[in-house]
């Protein structure tokens, strides 16, 4: 969803490149606390390797905070338009192959 929802905020909602972005990560990582509550409560999550994994998106989130506030609007744009393509080929190479 993450990969539609900023475009799209940005182009048919008149929403800042910036900002949609920040919005479409936050949307993000609602979904996927509400999911990991569900998975927790299953025992299906391993604790050490989900440690990992909060550390690495905490850095991430720090990095990409500074990374956002310091680039040009038109590079986000060019960088999410890159993004877009990469995952619709993969979503048509996934359908085609048997």
């Amino acid at each position: 969803g993450g990969i539609i929802q900023g475009p799209v905020m940005n182009l048919m909602c008149g929403v800042p490149i910036k900002a949609a972005a920040a919005t479409s990560n936050f949307l993000m990582g609602v979904s996927a606390a509400a999911s990991v509550l569900i998975f927790l409560k299953r025992g299906l999550v391993v604790h050490e390797l989900a440690a990992v994994m909060v550390f690495g998106v905490l850095l991430g989130s720090f990095v990409g905070m500074r990374v956002l506030y310091k680039a040009k609007p038109e590079k986000i744009q060019m960088g999410f338009s890159v993004l877009v393509i990469l995952v619709a080929v993969r979503m048509l190479a996934a359908a085609w192959s048997p």
